[in-house]
This record gives structure tokens, sequence and C-alpha cells, in this order.
């Protein structure tokens, strides 16, 4: 192979390892947001099964603010 053919084949291996990293790189960061979702939504039953097994010391008012009377 000529020097010339040879510099022509690592030009092409060159852009379709740029176009390869690219893509890998826009999965990855589609796995990133998956892993994200997948996080909250283990955080979010772990709230829930707190909230189920914690004994309710009010009367199922949780945003309720105490009563004032006015003077």
């Amino acid at each position: 192979m000529a020097a010339s053919d040879l510099k022509t084949n690592f030009q092409n291996q060159l852009k379709e390892i740029d176009e390869k990293i690219a893509q890998i790189q826009g999965e990855l960061e589609k796995a990133k947001e998956y892993k994200l979702k997948l996080v909250g939504g283990l955080e979010t039953l772990e709230l829930l099964e707190q909230q189920e097994t914690a004994p309710t010391e009010s009367s199922g008012d949780l945003g309720a603010l105490p009563e004032t009377t006015e003077e």
C-alpha cells in the first residue's frame, strides 16, 4: 500500500470511529437517564412503604394547619 492509500484509509477509519463514539455517547446518556428514573422509582416505593408501615398520629389530614382563634 502506498503512503497516500494508508493516509486515506486511516482518515476513513478515524471518521468511522468518531461516528461510533458519538453514537455510543448518545446511548450512554439515554442509559443514565433511564437509571435516574429507576432510582427515583425505587425511592418513591421506599417512601410509600414507610407511609404504609408508619402508624398515623393524626386524623388523616396530613397537610392541615393548626386552627387559630382570632382575638
